[in-house]
C-alpha cells in the first residue's frame, strides 16, 4: 500500500509538471505570468483573489493567532472552523483513525 501511494503522489507531480511545461511555453511576457495575459473575466479573477487572500491568512494569520493564543485562536479562520470540528468529531468517533 505504501507503494501506491507514492506512485500516486509521484504520478501526481509529474502530471503537474508536463502541465506547467506545456503552459509555460504560451507565457512570453511578465504580464502573461503575472496577470495571466489580462485574460481573465472579472468572475475568475474575484475567485482568484478570495483564493490568495484566504490562503495567505490562513498560512500567516491564522497560524500566528493560534501561536499567540492556543487553539482559541483558531477562530481567527473562520473557514477552517468547520473542517476542525467534524475532524475532532470523526477522532472522537473513530479514536484508531480506523472508520467502520
Amino acid at each position: 500500500m505504501q507503494h501506491t501511494v507514492l506512485l500516486g503522489v509521484l504520478g501526481y507531480v509529474l502530471v503537474q509538471l508536463l502541465i506547467g511545461l506545456l503552459v509555460s511555453r504560451r507565457v512570453t511576457t511578465q504580464a502573461d505570468y503575472l496577470l495571466a495575459g489580462r485574460s481573465l473575466g472579472p468572475g475568475l479573477a474575484t475567485f482568484t483573489l478570495f483564493a490568495t487572500w484566504f490562503g495567505a491568512e490562513t498560512c500567516i494569520g491564522s497560524a500566528g493567532a493560534i501561536y499567540a493564543e492556543g487553539l482559541s485562536g483558531g477562530s481567527a479562520d473562520p473557514s477552517a472552523t468547520p473542517p476542525a470540528c467534524s475532524s475532532w468529531d470523526w477522532c472522537s468517533l473513530y479514536p484508531c483513525g480506523v472508520a467502520g
